[in-house]
């Protein structure tokens, strides 16, 4: 009984040194899923961030797509608009009957002749005839310097829409290129997360395997201090019945030693004394 008690001992041992190592790494194992799924919840939410950056980018080159197409529109219209008043020019420079530097030098030369000499009244007369028909050419000469003005007006318009549609395609190719490097750190960023979350599910496997083992190992425990426990009870039944048996011999000689009229020892006196108490009890 002893040595069954003793390898009984010994094996409980051995199960509480190895539950205490597997409880360990458990809870090691525990922590790391906590730690991987405190990184998973970060990269999840760096990619949600970059998913917003990039859709957010998205609209920006739609915008600037949309914004740059009527650009293009309006650069189409002013140059169709100044070929349409170069046309008008033409037309109107047809209509004068002489360069636009004799008309000019002519008109200042017959208004010092008004204002310097006075003429007969028949020169006077084809005087102001031709100075009607220079004014006349003037006025398409004006005419002819307005729509160039407006020219170079649509034109300085035209080159800043160009200007502002050039600084619309540099930041598109910008925006293009921010895009795709973010594409580049979302997929970056996936690969870690599905290699933390393959990580997490070959420790919650091994969690599981520990678990088992850990519950096995209780079960043999629980059996362990229930055959300990039986062993204890049967050693001190056994130990108990061997006081007792001893007991009673002592008692069985003490009142041999009555029958013949000998002395009992104190002894002997209290075994009779706790045997009767004994059975009393009984």
């Amino acid at each position: 009984m002893n040595e069954k008690l003793s390898e009984a001992r010994e094996e409980l041992g051995r199960i509480l040194n190895e539950k205490k190592r597997l409880e360990q790494i458990f809870y090691e194992l525990r922590d790391k899923i906590r730690d991987l799924n405190e990184k998973c919840r970060l990269l999840v939410e760096e990619i949600n961030n970059l998913k917003l950056e990039y859709n957010r980018i998205r609209d920006d080159i739609k915008k600037a797509n949309e914004k740059l197409s009527s650009i293009r529109n309006n650069i189409k219209e002013k140059k169709s608009i100044r070929r349409r008043i170069y046309n008008e020019i033409n037309t109107i420079k047809e209509k004068a009957n002489k360069p636009y530097k004799y008309v000019k030098n002519r008109l200042e030369e017959l208004d010092k002749i008004i204002q310097l000499h006075p003429t007969e009244p028949n020169w006077e007369k084809n005087l102001i005839k031709e100075m009607k028909q220079l004014s006349i050419d003037m006025k398409i000469y004006k005419e002819v310097r307005r729509k160039r003005e407006i020219l170079m007006k649509i034109k300085l318009e035209e080159e800043l829409l160009k200007f502002e549609a050039l600084n619309i395609k540099r930041n598109l190719d910008e925006m293009r290129v921010k895009m795709s490097n973010i594409r580049l750190i979302i997929n970056e960023k996936k690969d870690k997360l599905n290699r933390l979350i393959k990580e997490k599910e070959e420790i919650k496997g091994r969690l599981n395997q520990i678990t088992v083992s850990l519950n096995e190992l209780r079960m043999r425990e629980i059996k362990l201090v229930e055959s300990i426990k039986t062993y204890y009870e049967t050693l001190k039944k056994e130990k108990e019945e061997k006081i007792l048996h001893t007991l009673k011999i002592v008692a069985d000689e003490a009142r041999r030693k009555l029958r013949e009229g000998g002395k009992l020892t104190k002894f002997e006196i209290e075994v009779l004394s706790m045997l009767d108490e004994m059975r009393e009890d009984e």
